[in-house]
C-alpha cells in the first residue's frame, strides 16, 4: 500500500470567452491646456492615426489554459485517518522484523540511524523504532499526522521521495511499498538517487515494490478490521488495462462503519508502476549501489514473490600511501678473508728424526 502523494498541481484563473473578447481599454489622457497645445509641438510619428489606434486597442493575449490536476488517491488525503481500520499496525510485526534482520546483515557496520521513504502511516516504524533512530518522510501530511500519534518519538519530515535533501547521511534507507507508486523510470532513477545521497558509505537501502513485470498477477481480493468502536472492509481490484504500458491500477472500494453506525461506501483509485527485475538492478546500479534481490519468506503478497531488491552504498577504496624518501642501503661489511697458512712454516719446525736404536 502506498504511503506518498504526487503534487499538486497550481491553478491559474482564466479569462472568459467574454473577457478574452473585449479590447484593452486606456485609461483616459488628462486634459491639456489649450496655451500647453498651441506651445508644443505634436511629437513626430511613423505610424499613421489608424495604425496608432490599432496599437492602443489591440486585445491583450488570453492566459494559458490551467493543467489539470493529478488523480490523487483518497485514502492518503480525505480517507487518511481510516488507515489504522483499514491496516492495523499489529499486522507488520514480521515483515517489519524481516526488514531490520536485512538491514542489519547489510551493513558494513551495525546500523542505528534509518531514513523511511514513503512512511505513511508508519506501521512499520511502529516496530522497527525499537532497533534504530527513525526519520519519516512522506508527501501527505495527513499520513504524517496519523503516524506522529502512532510515532511520536519519531521525526517526521514532509517531502517527495524523488527530490527530498536533507543534507544528512544514514546508516540505512528504507522504501517501502510506497516506492509502487513511482509510474516512470525517469522517476524511479530520482528515487534511487535519494536514497544513494542520503545513504553513508558502507550502508545499504532496500525497495520493497509490490510486483516486477514477472510478477504480476490480475486478482480480487478482500479485507478489513474493526478499531476504536469503527469498522471498514474493502474490496481491492488489481488489473493492468495496458500490459504494454509500465502501470497497472488497482482500484478499491471501501465500505465503512463509523461509530454512530453510519455506513457508507467510498471508491478510490490507485495508479501504480511496474518495472522489471532487470529495470530495477540498472536503476540501482546506475545510482550507485552494488544491487541484488534477496527472497522475502512472507509471500501472501506481491513483494513476497518478486522478493526485496538491496543496493549497498560501497565504502571507499582505502587511500594509497604516498611514497615516501627511499630507505637508507644497510652496508654490509666485508668478511674478513680466512687466514691460510704459509707453505713456508713447516721449514722453521725442527724435523722429527727418529736416530734409531737406544735403550
Amino acid at each position: 500500500m502506498a504511503k506518498w502523494l504526487n503534487k499538486k498541481a497550481k491553478e491559474g484563473r482564466a479569462q472568459s470567452p467574454e473577457e478574452a473578447a473585449l479590447p484593452a481599454v486606456q485609461p483616459p489622457a488628462e486634459p491639456v491646456p489649450a496655451a500647453v497645445q498651441a506651445s508644443e509641438p505634436r511629437p513626430e510619428s511613423s505610424a499613421s492615426p489608424v495604425e496608432e489606434h490599432q496599437v492602443a486597442s489591440a486585445p491583450e493575449p488570453a492566459p494559458a489554459p490551467p493543467q489539470s490536476k493529478p488523480r490523487l488517491p483518497r485514502l492518503y488525503g480525505e480517507l487518511a485517518g481510516w488507515w489504522p481500520v483499514l491496516s492495523k499496525p499489529s499486522d507488520y510485526a514480521e515483515e517489519a522484523g524481516f526488514y531490520s534482520r536485512l538491514i542489519e546483515v547489510s551493513c558494513a557496520s551495525a546500523p542505528s540511524a534509518l531514513l523511511e521513504l514513503g512512511s505513511g502511516g508508519g506501521s512499520n516504524a511502529s516496530h522497527m523504532k525499537a532497533r534504530f533512530k527513525l526519520t519519516l518522510v512522506d508527501l501527505s501530511p495527513e499520513m504524517l499526522a496519523v503516524s506522529s500519534k502512532l510515532n511520536p518519538e519519531c521525526e517526521h519530515v514532509q517531502g517527495d521521495m524523488r527530490e527530498i535533501r536533507l543534507d544528512r547521511q544514514f546508516d540505512s534507507v528504507f522504501v517501502h511499498d510506497a516506492v509502487s507508486y513511482i509510474t516512470s523510470q525517469i522517476d524511479l532513477a530520482k528515487v534511487a538517487a535519494t536514497a544513494f545521497i542520503h545513504c553513508r558509505p558502507g550502508g545499504c537501502a532496500i525497495f520493497c515494490p509490490d510486483f516486477t513485470r514477472e510478477t504480476f498477477r490480475q486478482a480480487v481480493s478482500t479485507g478489513g478490521n474493526d478499531s476504536d468502536g469503527r469498522s471498514l472492509r474493502y474490496l481491492e481490484w488489481t488489473r493492468d488495462p495496458d500490459p504494454e504500458d509500465s502501470t497497472y491500477q488497482v482500484e478499491f472500494a471501501y465500505m465503512m462503519l463509523d461509530a454512530d453506525g453510519t455506513l457508507r461506501v467510498e471508491p478510490d483509485s490507485h495508479i501504480m508502476g511496474l518495472f522489471s527485475k532487470d529495470e530495477w538492478l540498472l536503476t540501482l546500479g546506475g545510482a550507485g549501489f552494488e544491487a541484488f534481490v534477496v527472497p522475502f519468506p512472507h509471500a501472501d503478497n506481491g513483494s513476497g514473490e518478486c522478493g526485496v531488491f538491496v543496493g549497498v552504498r560501497p565504502l571507499p577504496p582505502p587511500p594509497t600511501p604516498e611514497p615516501g624518501p627511499p630507505a637508507p642501503e644497510t652496508v654490509q661489511p666485508e668478511a674478513e678473508p680466512e687466514a691460510q697458512q704459509d707453505p713456508f712454516s713447516v721449514l722453521s719446525q725442527p724435523p722429527a728424526v727418529d736416530w734409531g736404536g737406544g735403550s
